[in-house]
């Protein structure tokens, strides 16, 4: 992951813990994907949140994901998460 290496992306442990959405990246997902009912194959990212009191995060409709299923390692700030290219160009996709 090219992010990580540049410094962008950090150690979950920093991750705010105020309610904060942020991106997670798990590396044993990364490595391991798995495979839904449905065929398809699980994403190492998610957008998670640190709900105050709360052990571990949460996705985006409150789930706490299985520590054996999605573990996330790294974090990135929402507001570092380039606009799509249409979007920066103000062009139509």
């Amino acid at each position: 992951m090219r992010e990580k290496r540049d410094g962008g992306w950090q150690p979950i442990e920093t991750a705010p813990r105020d309610g904060t959405p942020f991106l997670t990246y798990s590396e044993d997902a990364a490595a391991n994907p798995q495979e839904s009912a449905l065929g398809t194959k699980s994403s190492p990212f998610l957008v998670m949140a640190w709900v105050m009191g709360d052990p571990t995060p949460v996705d985006e409709h409150g789930d706490h994901h299985d520590i054996h299923c999605y573990e996330p390692t790294h974090w990135l700030s929402l507001e570092k998460i380039p606009a799509p290219p249409a979007a920066r160009s103000g062009g139509d996709a």
